[in-house]
């Protein structure tokens, strides 16, 4: 288990960093981390999700874990398209859209010499 001043020394982090980034919503993963959250006197607005590991902790796995994974889109959905006073944003673009918007101008530009001539593609997943 953490001290408290380890935990201490992360939420002064935490609000250094979110001092610094300006987030426009923190995701919060788990009762422990909203509790850290909460303590650190952080103002940004946050959504709390469900950790999909604690089915696994109670031995519940699979479609526990799935149902989690898909409430947690659900609330992550509702907290980005809303403007902060609860009205809802309509959006044409769809979450992953969005965040791969935020991440356009990130990545390689051109063939790196570590690749030794692998080609430089998107992941695939497989459903």
């Amino acid at each position: 288990m953490e001290s408290e001043e380890y935990k201490e020394q992360c939420r002064t982090f935490l609000r250094k960093q979110l001092d610094h980034v300006k987030p426009r919503l923190v995701a919060i993963l788990g009762i422990p981390a909203a509790e850290q959250y909460r303590l650190s006197g952080c103002n940004a607005p946050f959504v709390k999700l469900d950790h999909p590991l604690y089915a696994n902790s109670k031995g519940r796995y699979g479609a526990e874990c799935a149902s989690i994974v898909e409430r947690n889109a659900g609330k992550l959905r509702a907290a980005l398209n809303a403007d902060g006073k609860g009205n809802v944003i309509p959006s044409k673009l769809g979450l992953g859209t969005q965040v791969a918007a935020l991440f356009a101008k990130c990545g390689l530009d051109s063939p790196s010499p570590e690749l030794h001539g692998y080609i430089i593609e998107p992941m695939k997943f497989e459903l």
